[in-house]
């Protein structure tokens, strides 16, 4: 984070940029990663990231329940398959193959989506070759990206869907990145409701009839699907969690609680898309991506992976204010928690703290951390990112005009 040099004037000398603010991010990280590595080595443990639950333990889910799914069993029954029918689509494709080889294959897919959805942000954000790097450099010691990679769930998918809803020009194209992403999970039909707050009627007409059609032939388990979603909200881990309901530890449960949690989230939403009412619709969707990592009461880190693009979002609007106020700050804080390293830092350090609950309280707090800071933001006045600035030539050139360098 940058630091200031205040003249009487209160007139910071150093102003923060993105790269500025990137580095600082990156470097945060690496030091948790190399006090990791140092802990492995004192410890003589294996150095240890995630719980190792077997290969590729979230793929296998779904690559059963596409098997039960062809040989008409409910394939809400025989695993942990939560999601809505159409993802068993996702299985489809390796049904041909042993586990091993398909696990091994999804493994190497989803390292590509993540590269594939980093390179859609660096030029969409139009990034500098160094800020682009940076960002490369943090997603790749980022630990929701470890947590998903390793488990071999569909948020990477998720996040290059939403992100082609959010970067594409084209309406068709457009809708078909949201309708198939709220057709794996439902979380990213929030991005719908900002269509229609913006009312963007013909939007989100396409989407509710694309949504329908991909549902059409899954219409036999939609019931099955809504009772393992019932159960699914219900569930709440003291550890793996994103959601700040884990923050009420183990009274989450309780019917008040789970009201008062749902009160907090929607208004803080709500918050938000007001007080950037005024900012470009793309503003508003990328800032929605962290509170589908707060609904529902269970989110597992590889969600997390959705804070890639909100931080070099937030990293241009606040170079464009020229100032780094404590809720920025704040921001920062709350990225770095999300991307704490809960497993590898009980593992290795619970015995200093004797507890095997503290540092899983680190990711949910760095969710509430965020969700604060954005929902008491305020848009600079032309509700204006700094790339967006730079093609309306609101903003000279970073050649022209060269930030001093912050110590």
């Amino acid at each position: 984070m940058n630091s200031y040099v205040i003249g009487k004037d209160d007139t910071p000398r150093c102003k923060p940029t993105v790269a500025s603010i990137l580095h600082r991010s990156f470097i945060a990280l690496f030091i948790q990663l190399l006090l990791v590595l140092l802990a492995s080595l004192i410890s003589r443990k294996p150095l240890f990231l995630v719980q190792k639950w077997g290969t590729q333990l979230d793929f296998l889910d779904f690559f059963t329940a596409t098997e039960d799914w062809q040989h008409g069993i409910n394939p809400y029954l025989r695993s942990r398959f939560v999601t809505p029918p159409p993802s068993l689509l996702v299985g489809l494709p390796f049904q041909h193959f042993s586990f091993g080889f398909a696990a091994n294959v999804f493994f190497l897919a989803n390292i590509a989506v993540i590269t594939a959805s980093l390179w859609g942000i660096y030029r969409h954000f139009k990034l500098t070759k160094d800020e682009g790097w940076l960002l490369f450099g943090i997603a790749s010691i980022y630990y929701p990206v470890f947590f998903l990679v390793e488990r071999g769930n569909l948020d990477g998918i998720m996040l290059g869907l939403m992100l082609l809803f959010v970067f594409a020009r084209n309406s068709i194209v457009k809708t078909v990145g949201l309708s198939l992403s709220v057709t794996l999970k439902v979380y990213s039909l929030l991005l719908a409701t900002t269509l229609i707050w913006a009312r963007k009627w013909k939007q989100v007409s396409m989407f509710l009839a694309l949504v329908l059609l991909l549902s059409l032939q899954f219409h036999g388990l939609i019931w099955q699907y809504m009772h393992s979603q019932i159960v699914r909200s219900t569930q709440i881990a003291l550890f793996e969690n994103l959601s700040p309901a884990d923050l009420f530890g183990g009274n989450a449960h309780r019917i008040p609680v789970i009201l008062l949690y749902g009160f907090l989230w929607l208004s803080s939403y709500c918050c938000m898309l007001y007080r950037h009412r005024e900012s470009p619709l793309s503003v508003q969707l990328i800032y929605s991506f962290p509170w589908m990592m707060a609904m529902p009461l269970q989110v597992f880190p590889y969600t997390g992976v959705l804070m890639l693009p909100v931080l070099v979002l937030k990293s241009q609007e606040i170079t464009a204010n020229g100032l780094l106020y404590y809720r920025d700050r704040i921001f920062l804080i709350g990225f770095f928690l999300v991307g704490f390293q809960q497993t590898a830092m009980t593992e290795y350090f619970q015995w200093l703290t004797h507890s095997h609950r503290l540092f899983g309280w680190f990711n949910p707090l760095g969710t509430t951390l965020v969700l604060c800071a954005l929902a008491s933001t305020r848009p600079n006045p032309n509700g204006q990112t700094l790339f967006q600035r730079g093609q309306t030539g609101l903003l000279v050139s970073k050649q022209e005009s060269p930030q001093p360098r912050c110590i």
